[in-house]
């Protein structure tokens, strides 16, 4: 929420919008100074498929 003089924000790396059987997963990837865009990448697909997993899903990553 944001408020006159006061904000509160929060960064979601990992969330998902589920309606009925079906969930759409979004996952980020906090990109400092030094990151590598390859190990960031793999980092976001393991958290997909860690969100996907606890969900009940099986392997399978769309893109």
């Amino acid at each position: 929420w944001v408020g006159p003089g006061r904000a509160h924000l929060v960064v979601a790396l990992r969330s998902a919008l589920v309606r009925g059987a079906h969930a759409r997963l979004f996952v980020g990837a906090g990109i400092v100074a030094g990151s590598s865009a390859e190990s960031e990448w793999r980092e976001t697909e393991m958290k997909s498929l860690a969100m996907l997993r606890a969900l009940g899903g099986g392997d399978v990553v769309r893109r």
